[in-house]
């Protein structure tokens, strides 16, 4: 008879972590995947490797600013630490940990919240930076950091909540969650037009004879420098996000390295602008604009001369025309010039 009881108990105990079949867990309102979450989690890895990689390639490259050394090393101590919550997650999702205890699972899903956001957040100020230093407008920087700190602040309180409330209640994280990652998308298309508008601007000055290679590389260096990609996956986001679509948790895995990569892309191929000087340095000139410079030869030489006409070796004056581009023009001694 007690050996009954002791069954009894024992199997009241064990009922307590099955759900029953009305209970429908779900990670901040969406059902995740396992087939998605799987492959997503393995690009996941790829991205981070690729960063560790260009992170590596970005410190050996000399005289970077400390500011921007300690930017990157934020960064990555934050992907980092995603990347094992996202590999955390998926070893629970895998090993139906998910439903028998769902609080073992939203640590984990906090700790990305908070470090994708970071990562964003980082990514964001380098950019609004670069946008100051090309542009010099403090009243837009300005607003530009305000909209990067209300986003990470309605990140940061959704993980909160999504940790302290019950699995019922987690529809207040998920809406938190929304409103962050509506934020970020827009702040990321303000920071996006901001660039591109300042960046075409500087290249649309076309260098002649320019191939469609030189071209196709240069909106290339104008979508990685101006944080297009960045946008175009939050505003993917965003759209998700607003029709529950259970594919934003899959997209919201590869966030935080969409973030990294395209800063650290930027780092790495330079502005367009430096890049358009480059360009017209390696077609030997620097601008298109070439002036017609004279120079008086007087014919009382007393050096022999052979690169000159025979009419000043003779011993008479002659003007000698030269075509110069802006760069050497600016360096030319105004006294060697001819009078008109």
């Amino acid at each position: 008879m007690e050996g009954h009881k002791r069954e009894a108990r024992h199997d009241q105990r064990s009922s307590a972590f099955v759900p029953s079949p009305s209970v429908n867990f779900k990670v901040m309102d969406t059902t995740v995947p396992i087939v998605p979450f799987l492959a997503a989690s393995w690009l996941n890895v790829i991205m981070y490797s690729v960063e560790i990689m260009l992170c590596w390639r970005y410190f050996n490259r000399p005289s970077r600013p400390l500011i921007h050394k300690i930017g990157v090393s934020a960064m990555l101590l934050a992907d980092t630490i995603c990347t094992l919550a996202i590999n955390v997650s998926l070893c629970l999702t895998v090993n139906g940990a998910v439903t028998r205890n769902i609080h073992a699972f939203t640590i984990p899903v906090a700790i990305q919240i908070v470090t994708t956001y970071s990562t964003a957040v980082i990514t964001q100020l380098f950019f609004t930076n670069l946008f100051r230093a090309l542009v010099k407008s403090l009243i837009i920087c300005g607003i530009l950091v305000i909209l990067i700190a209300v986003h990470f602040g309605f990140s940061f309180s959704a993980a909160i909540l999504l940790v302290k409330t019950i699995a019922n209640r987690q529809d207040i994280s998920f809406r938190y969650t929304a409103v962050g990652a509506i934020n970020c998308a827009g702040t990321d298309v303000i920071i996006a037009l901001c660039l591109v508008t300042k960046f075409w601007l500087l290249m649309r000055n076309t260098i002649p004879g320019q191939s469609a290679r030189s071209v196709v590389r240069r909106i290339i260096v104008l979508v990685v420098a101006s944080g297009g990609v960045c946008a175009t996956t939050t505003l993917t986001m965003m759209i998700l996000v607003l029709k529950g679509n259970p594919a934003f948790n899959v997209l919201f895995v590869l966030q935080g390295r969409v973030y990294a990569l395209s800063i650290l892309g930027n780092f790495l191929v330079g502005t367009p602008g430096s890049s358009l000087e480059a360009t017209g340095q390696t077609h030997g000139y620097r601008s298109s604009v070439s002036h017609s410079i004279v120079f008086r030869i007087p014919g009382t030489s007393v050096a022999p001369i052979t690169d000159v006409p025979e009419a000043a070796r003779a011993g008479a004056a002659v003007d000698v025309q030269v075509a110069l581009d802006d760069f050497h023009y600016g360096s030319t001694r105004k006294s060697t010039l001819a009078g008109d």
